[in-house]
C-alpha cells in the first residue's frame, strides 16, 4: 500500500479487517498495518481508533435495518387474517428484494415467513459485511440429508432413522443443529432432543455448533438455560440430554418419561443401542399437529459396535430396512474444510487415518484384535441343529446381558448354532428360552466359574438353577474349577480359529461374531474390559466361547505340538 493512500480509505480498510477478523488482538492489527501502510506506529494507532468507531456505527446501522425488517415482516404477518398466503408471500418477496441484501435481514424474513408456514425465497448467498460474500447453502451431502429429514421424496417417506457421516470433517454436527433449528422455529410448541454420551461433552462440542448455526441464521431469538436446553419465543424447545449408561438407571427411565417430537444424537457410536431404542420410542409429541412423522438423526465416525451391525453392514450388503438410511459424508465432501484440518488427519497413524479421513469401517488393526485369527469369510456361514448330537451350553452370568452359547462338536467340526443374549434377564428366564428353542436335546453345560457362587438371598447358585430348570444330571454339569489365564486362553482361541474347522451361524450368532471383530487386546494379551458402557469392552459372548474351548478343547495346543 502506498504511503500516499488517502487517510479515509486506509481507515475503512482497517475497519473491514477488524470486522472480518474479530479474533485478532490490537497488537496484531497494529503490526500488520504499520507494515502495510508504511506509516509510523502512532499514526496507525490513531487510524485503528477511528476504524473501531466506524465499525460501531456500522453495527448500529445493521441492527436498526434488521429491526425495521422484522417490524415490517410482523406487520405483513398480521395481515394474514384478511389476506391469502399467496398475497402475503408476494409482499414478503417484494420486501426482501427491496431490502439491502444483508444476512440478518434476509434470514429474518425467511424465518418469520417459515414460522407462519410460507415458503419464503431462500438465498444461497448473501452479503455479510458489504465486502465479501459467503455461501450459506448447506453442503451437497448435508442438503441431501436435510431434505430426507424435512421434505422427503416419496421414496424416502418411510425413513425414521437417518445415519449421517462416517468420517471426520463431513459437517455432521452442523447438519443436526440446522435441522433442530429449522424444526423448532417452523413447528411451534414442539419439543426436540439434542443428545450425546455425556452432557459435559455435549456442551463443549455440539452445543457450540448450535450457537454458530443460530448466528448464521440471523441471530435467532432464543433463551439458553444452563444444563437444561433452549427455548424459543414460539414455545418450541430443545432439550439437552446425557445418554450415557449408568448402573443406577439401566432401563434409561429418565428418557422413558419423555414425550418428544424428534431427536438428534451426535457421535451415536458412544452410546448404547438400548439408549438409542428408548429415545426413539419417545417420539410422538405433537407430530399430528404439524403433519410430521417420527424422525431421529444420528451422526458418528466409523465404529465397530452396534452402529456397524445396525446400519453400515446392512447398508453395504443392500439389506438396510426401509425405515433406515445411511448418507456417507467424508472430508472430501466438504469444500469449506480447512486445509490445516486435512493436514492434521494426514498425520494420524494409519489405522486412525483410514477411519477418520477415509471413512473406513474395517479399520481395526489385526494385531490389536483379541481374536485376530477370526476371518468372517472363513468362519461365518449357515449352521443347523443336529438333534441326534449333543448340544453344548456355555453360560456367562452378567445380568445386562446374560448370555449363552449353543454349539455342537462332532465329526471334527465345531458348529456355533446360536449365541443367546438377553438384557436384564434372570437365569430362570434364560433356561425357559433354551427349553423352548431346543426341546428334547441332550445338554452338556459349562460356563463362568462364578456361576458356582451362592447369593445372599438363595441357597442355589446359577449352575444349580440350570441343572434344576433343564432337568439335568450331575454328570451333565461340566463347568471347570477355575477360569484359565486370559493371555494363555487367547493362544488357544486363535489356534482353534486358525487350525480347527469352525463355522458360526450368520443370523443366530451375531453377538459372538461382533465380539470376535471388535474386542481388543491389551499389552498383556487380555481382552480390554475397562468400560462396560462400551460394547467393545464387554466380551460376554466371547467369554462363552472361551469357556467352551477351555472345557472341551483344552488339550488342543498339546495336540498341535505333537
Amino acid at each position: 500500500m502506498s504511503d500516499k493512500t488517502p487517510q479515509k480509505k486506509v481507515i475503512i480498510e482497517i475497519a473491514d479487517y477488524i470486522f472480518a477478523n474479530p479474533d485478532k488482538n490490537r497488537e496484531a492489527v497494529l503490526s500488520y498495518f504499520v507494515t502495510r501502510c508504511r506509516k509510523n506506529r502512532r499514526t496507525v494507532e490513531r487510524y485503528v481508533k477511528q476504524a473501531k468507531e466506524h465499525n460501531k456505527t456500522r453495527i448500529q446501522l445493521q441492527e436498526k435495518a434488521k429491526d425495521e425488517i422484522l417490524v415490517a415482516v410482523a406487520k405483513e404477518s398480521f395481515k394474514t387474517k384478511v389476506a391469502s398466503r399467496e398475497q402475503v408471500l408476494e409482499k414478503l418477496t417484494k420486501l426482501m428484494e427491496e431490502a439491502k441484501k444483508e444476512d440478518n435481514q434476509i434470514r429474518a424474513i425467511t424465518v418469520m415467513a417459515g414460522m407462519q408456514g410460507w415458503n419464503a425465497p431462500i438465498k444461497s448467498e448473501v452479503n455479510v459485511n458489504q465486502q465479501q460474500s459467503i455461501s450459506l447453502m448447506l453442503l451437497e451431502k448435508q442438503m441431501d440429508a436435510f431434505e430426507v429429514l424435512v421434505k422427503p421424496k416419496p421414496e424416502h417417506a418411510n425413513i425414521s432413522e437417518l445415519l449421517y457421516g462416517g468420517g471426520a470433517g463431513g459437517g455432521k454436527s452442523m447438519l443436526g443443529c440446522f435441522w433442530l433449528l429449522w424444526q423448532a422455529v417452523h413447528c411451534h410448541g414442539t419439543r426436540w432432543v439434542m443428545g450425546r454420551n455425556t452432557l459435559k461433552t455435549l456442551k463443549e462440542t455440539t452445543l457450540n455448533s448450535f450457537f454458530e448455526a443460530a448466528r448464521i441464521c440471523g441471530n435467532l431469538k432464543y433463551d439458553y438455560v444452563e444444563n437444561k436446553g433452549i427455548r424459543f419465543p414460539n414455545g418450541s424447545e430443545i432439550l439437552l440430554k446425557d445418554l450415557a449408561y449408568y448402573p443406577s438407571d439401566p432401563e434409561f427411565s429418565e428418557l422413558g418419561s419423555l414425550e418428544i417430537t424428534g431427536a438428534f444424537v451426535d457421535e451415536c457410536d458412544q452410546i448404547t443401542e438400548k439408549a438409542w431404542n428408548v429415545l426413539k420410542s419417545r417420539i410422538r409429541y405433537k407430530l399430528d399437529d404439524h403433519g410430521l412423522t417420527p424422525k431421529i438423526l444420528r451422526t458418528c465416525n466409523p465404529s465397530r459396535n452396534w452402529v456397524f451391525t445396525r446400519f453400515y453392514e446392512p447398508f453395504i450388503e443392500g439389506k438396510l430396512p426401509e425405515n433406515r438410511m445411511f448418507i456417507q459424508s467424508l472430508l472430501r465432501d466438504n469444500s469449506k474444510i480447512s486445509k490445516h484440518y486435512e493436514k492434521n488427519l494426514d498425520e494420524l497413524d494409519e489405522m486412525q487415518r483410514k477411519r477418520l479421513k477415509d471413512g473406513d469401517w474395517y479399520y481395526i488393526d489385526m494385531s490389536d484384535k483379541w481374536a485376530y485369527a477370526f476371518k468372517k469369510d472363513k468362519h461365518v456361514g449357515k449352521t443347523e441343529l443336529n438333534p441326534s448330537e449333543t448340544v453344548y451350553l456355555s453360560f456367562d452370568f452378567n445380568r445386562n446381558p446374560i448370555t449363552c452359547l449353543v454349539s455342537q462338536h462332532y465329526d471334527n467340526h465345531f458348529y456355533g448354532i446360536e449365541q443367546i443374549e438377553i438384557d436384564n434377564c434372570t437365569i430362570y428366564r434364560l433356561c425357559e428360552v433354551i427349553k423352548e428353542r431346543y426341546p428334547g436335546c441332550f445338554f452338556l453345560v459349562t460356563g463362568d466359574v462364578s456361576g458356582k457362587n451362592v447369593s445372599t438371598v438363595s441357597s442355589l447358585n446359577n449352575f444349580d438353577v440350570i441343572k434344576m430348570s433343564l432337568d439335568l444330571t450331575r454328570n451333565q454339569m461340566q463347568y471347570s474349577g477355575q477360569n484359565p489365564p486370559l493371555a494363555q486362553n487367547r493362544i488357544l482361541v486363535n489356534a482353534m480359529l486358525e487350525r480347527y474347522p469352525m463355522v458360526f451361524d450368520a443370523d443366530k450368532c451375531g453377538p459372538l461374531i461382533r465380539d470376535f471383530e471388535i474386542v481388543k487386546s491389551d499389552n498383556d494379551g487380555k481382552p480390554v474390559k475397562l468400560n462396560r458402557n462400551d460394547p467393545a469392552q464387554r466380551a460376554d459372548s466371547l467369554d462363552c466361547f472361551r469357556y467352551t474351548l477351555n472345557r472341551y478343547f483344552g488339550n488342543f495346543l498339546k495336540y498341535l505340538a505333537e
